[in-house]
């Protein structure tokens, strides 16, 4: 793994460029998808379709269905596109700042109501019950993952962020992501996890390193690191419990 910090987010310009589309069809095509919404309801609208329709708010008189799919494609799955980090979506082409903003609003509102359900989630006291709630990440994925899990100072299970994506041993971890999502969350406790495609359970002297790192930055800001774990399909390893980092 190696440590990066993400540029600052810029404008995209292609957002903000007219375009050669022609604005009656993306304005007959918008109401057309409006009408069905309020007809229909939006349960049966594909991912895609949801996220143009967000995108019309930001993205004036233009076909955004290439945008969302875009988008989609990028991070992976509908729900990954609202865990991306600001600058990760601001280096999507067509993706400008009004686009940004607008995804991280719908991004805040979901953590908030989320958490207004705080007090019915599950409470993870055992490293097993840790163990469980990240396995299913980790199923029919060829590329290297990490996440990491916040909980409040019952145990309670506040939200999991993606934090890394990559090639095998290469995931690029920023640790200032790590303190937005620790802020945003207002965690106690983290909990972080990553898989090995390789099929090699055991940890690199890298994953022990970023271990070490980030247990020591998260104890300098009163938080608890419970554990890292490796996956390799069924398989786990806790680095810190091995080796008697705890």
């Amino acid at each position: 793994m190696k440590t990066t910090i993400s540029p600052e987010i810029e404008e995209n310009t292609t957002e903000s460029t007219p375009q050669k589309a022609k604005p009656a069809k993306a304005d007959g095509h918008r109401e057309r998808m409006r009408e069905r919404a309020i007809n229909e309801g939006l349960e049966g609208f594909e991912d895609h379709r949801l996220l143009e329709m967000l995108l019309y708010y930001s993205i004036p008189r233009k076909d955004t269905r290439e945008e969302a799919v875009r988008l989609i494609d990028r991070f992976g799955s509908f729900e990954d596109v609202f865990e991306a980090d600001m600058r990760d979506l601001n280096s999507v082409d067509g993706i400008g700042k009004a686009s940004v903003i607008q995804l991280m609003v719908v991004k805040e509102i979901i953590r908030r109501c989320s958490l207004q359900n705080q007090k019915q989630r599950k409470i993870y006291k055992t490293i097993e019950s840790i163990i469980e709630m990240f396995k299913g990440k980790f199923i029919h994925t060829s590329k290297e993952l990490m996440y990491i899990a916040s909980f409040d100072n019952a145990r309670h299970l506040i939200r999991t962020d993606k934090i890394g994506l990559g090639s095998v041993n290469d995931i690029s971890v920023s640790m200032r992501e790590i303190n937005e999502i620790i802020v945003m969350n207002h965690a106690a406790y983290i909990a972080v996890a990553h898989n090995h495609p390789n099929g090699y359970l055991l940890p690199s002297n890298e994953d022990i390193d970023f271990t070490l790192k980030l247990q020591k930055f998260a104890s300098d800001i009163n938080v608890k690191l419970i554990e890292h774990i490796i996956f390799v399909d069924d398989e786990s390893y806790l680095i810190l419990r091995n080796h008697n980092l705890e």
